[in-house]
């Protein structure tokens, strides 16, 4: 829910130096159930619960999931709780990793069962393994997924968003005093006064967004007349509904006066 950004600030200053407080204190938080310990300095994030091989195998979920969750955060994100957000990323102290997760738990409301006794530790030593492996693809996911919606790099070049991929895969062999902020927030701000390129690539990103990819390839430069530059204009992601219904009704009607 991203109306719980809001509390993240908080958060961060009364655990700040505690990593692995802090890492349980966000997971109590923002998951239905109490959530994981830390071993290591890694987090125990998945368990082998009731149904026993099936929930292990569960933890290993493919990466897409994580970008699908991802997206999904953004897709109800306004200007304001998007800056939120990206003083969590450049502030969080915790091992990649522990951001992955912390961000995963932030989007789904994951949830899972404490480990018990020394027969979970294999188990877990493994879970963390395959957790930190996925940890430098979903690093670069969320990067792409920012990526997306950053006119100006996109403006800048064609291949700015596969420089930006090769950058976060860069990133994840730095310290975390080296991570950078993903700033999608001053990004946003930029649409104040976009480019054609920019004013393309925004409707494209809506248009994806609310299942409507197909009609995407409708808005290339060549094809965008002058005369419909203001009305596209005015399509900026703040001004789309939170719920998914609202969100596609109002792109449904933009898109009636653009090419109804």
């Amino acid at each position: 829910n991203p109306d719980r950004v809001g509390d993240v600030d908080a958060i961060l200053e009364q655990y700040s130096g505690r990593e692995p407080a802090l890492f349980r204190k966000l997971y109590k938080k923002y998951c239905k159930e109490p959530g994981p310990d830390t071993m290591d300095g890694a987090p125990t994030i998945a368990r082998e619960g009731p149904n026993g091989a099936a929930d292990a195998a569960a933890a290993a979920a493919p990466a897409e999931e994580d970008h699908a969750s991802v997206r999904h955060l953004l897709a109800g994100t306004s200007l304001e709780q998007t800056a939120e957000l990206d003083e969590f990323i450049r502030t969080f102290k915790g091992t990649d990793a522990e951001l992955a997760w912390a961000l995963r738990s932030f989007c789904r409301g994951a949830v899972s069962s404490p480990a018990s006794g020394k027969s979970q530790r294999g188990i877990v030593l493994e879970q963390i393994a395959a957790l930190e492996a996925k940890s430098a693809s979903l690093h670069a996911q969320i990067a792409t997924t920012y990526g997306a919606h950053s006119p100006q790099r996109n403006a800048a070049s064609g291949a700015a968003l596969g420089a930006l991929v090769s950058d976060a895969a860069e990133a994840n062999t730095t310290t975390v005093a080296d991570r950078q902020p993903l700033d999608l927030a001053a990004s946003l701000r930029a649409h104040a006064q976009p480019t054609q390129h920019e004013r393309i690539h925004s409707m494209q990103v809506i248009l994806s967004r609310v299942g409507l990819a197909h009609l995407a390839a409708k808005f290339v430069e060549e094809d965008l007349t002058p005369e419909l530059l203001p009305t596209l204009t005015g399509v900026d992601l703040r001004e789309l509904g939170v719920e998914p219904e609202n969100e596609r009704r109002a792109v449904l009607a933009k898109l009636k006066r653009l090419i109804g």
